[in-house]
């Protein structure tokens, strides 16, 4: 009896906060069938964060993130009725930057970035409603430009 009072308690918190959501193919539903609303937390076998999502009615709208899993985070975005929408930044595991992305209502656009390991500047693209617009650089890790080009 004693070893199952104490199993509970070490369960209670597990099972307390384990969210009962589900994927159908086109929304996020809760147990009862219903559109989800709120934040979906998802969590590794370990029982560490490895997602967050803001949720409305059964979509992805709202801020997310993801870790590594040493905890750090991986990426931080934000969804908009289901598409990806503003800047999206992306760290390695010891929180450096490792690229910057822009979304307009899922369409890429904007500059984007991406750094080098040793935190230089490797891809310089851009983008207008996900078409490739004017210059294009990569960068060695020297800082040198190696390649560009013009769309």
């Amino acid at each position: 009896m004693r070893s199952f009072i104490v199993l509970l308690f070490v369960l209670a918190p597990v099972l307390s906060f384990s969210q009962n959501i589900t994927w159908d193919g086109e929304h996020y539903l809760d147990n009862k069938g219903n559109l989800y609303c709120g934040t979906y937390t998802v969590y590794t076998e370990s029982g560490t964060v490895s997602a967050s999502y803001e949720l409305r009615k059964g979509e992805l709208h709202g801020a997310v993130c993801t870790y590594h899993n040493n905890g750090a985070i991986q990426q931080m975005g934000h969804y908009s009725h289901g598409r990806k929408d503003g800047m999206w930044i992306t760290w390695n595991e010891d929180h450096q930057k490792t690229g910057e992305a822009f979304y307009d209502e899922g369409s890429k656009t904007g500059v984007w970035r991406i750094w080098h390991a040793n935190g230089g500047l490797q891809y310089l693209m851009s983008f207008s409603n996900n078409e490739r617009t004017n210059d294009w650089k990569i960068y060695d890790q020297e800082n040198n430009l190696i390649c560009e080009k013009v769309f």
